[in-house]
């Protein structure tokens, strides 16, 4: 099972990369001019993108500075994906879950009667009941305006997220 270990490699190395942006993000900011200009671009576009009902804030413009790097925050931070996109999150995360979790089924009625993977399995149903039951109601509950938007690094950064959810289950059996 390379590919497993592979998988959790890169969740770990995406949970630490969002753990580093999230204690960025928490820098107050009375603290933010003392740090280094590629750290203090990083921190606004964090706050620019983890506000809930909206995309790109004007505002924020002007604390990129100027220059090619300016323009490239600029262009990141304004381009935005359809909110009824958010369906994507959830097909990736209905089929990815589904492919590991025939997997882990067909190890199991193979004979490995190892307690670990038996508890991955029921780990991985109820997250596969879980995505399931998001995806209708993404289709049935939730109503997008054709309007609403979401920006296009968080729908990345939500898309690397349901790739990544289930090595959280699958790390001990990869041991």
């Amino acid at each position: 099972m390379h590919s497993l270990a592979l998988l959790v490699r890169l969740a770990r190395w995406y949970y630490a990369l969002c753990l580093a942006g999230g204690c960025l993000a928490l820098v107050p900011d009375r603290l933010n001019a003392g740090l280094p200009r590629l750290a203090r671009v990083a921190r606004k576009v964090l706050l620019n993108s983890v506000g809930r009902g909206r995309t790109y804030d004007e505002d924020f413009e002007g604390a990129s500075g100027s220059g090619r790097l300016s323009r490239f925050v600029r262009s990141v931070l304004s381009a935005s994906v359809p909110k009824r996109w958010f369906s994507h999150f959830y097909h990736l995360a209905f089929c990815w879950n589904g492919a590991w979790l025939l997997l882990l089924l067909k190890a199991v009625l193979g004979g490995d009667e190892s307690e670990t993977l038996r508890e991955t399995l029921l780990a991985l149903i109820c997250l596969q009941v879980h995505v399931s039951r998001r995806l209708y109601e993404n289709y049935f509950v939730h109503i997008h305006s054709n309007e609403a938007r979401m920006q296009l690094f968080g729908y990345s950064f939500g898309l690397l997220y349901y790739v990544f959810l289930p090595a959280n289950f699958l790390s001990p059996v990869a041991a």
